[in-house]
């Protein structure tokens, strides 16, 4: 929902998602994503116009994945699911980036922070995620 409210609104000035579920592409250049460990399909994708795509490349994106995100086909599609979506987001930041964007994905295991769940924000070191969050907005001056 945050990529459909920043395409329809100039007021957004960033978006800090974590670990959504789905992206959004550009019509015609969706990603093939391989499918879930039962053969169904993964998170749906919004598909948006060329120029409303190009409303995302406007502000700084940063989207926030902690662990527990299988990098191998993993039998439990519930959290198969979460692999899939976590690929759609590294191509989505791609396809951003391409267009001029600045969007970029935070892998929390990656810098150390490790035991959150898909709500990093109400986890025990949610002054950590906050501080994180507080970062980012003060290095695109938005803070």
């Amino acid at each position: 929902m945050g990529w459909l409210a920043a395409i329809k609104s100039g007021n957004v000035k960033a978006i800090v998602a974590y670990e959504p579920f789905a992206s959004c592409f550009p019509e015609g250049d969706v990603p093939l994503l391989p499918p879930l460990s039962d053969g169904s399909s993964g998170p749906v994708a919004d598909e948006v116009s060329v120029s409303e795509f190009a409303q995302l490349a406007k502000i700084p994106i940063q989207i926030v994945w902690g662990d527990h995100i299988p990098k191998e086909s993993f039998p439990a599609v519930a959290t198969d699911v979460w692999r899939l979506s976590a690929m759609a987001s590294r191509e989505f930041v791609e396809r951003i980036n391409r267009r001029g964007g600045d969007a970029s994905i935070l892998d929390l295991p990656s810098i150390g922070i490790a035991g959150n769940t898909h709500f990093p924000f109400s986890d025990l070191n949610s002054l950590q995620i906050a501080d994180l969050l507080s970062e980012f907005l003060h290095r695109k001056g938005l803070d």
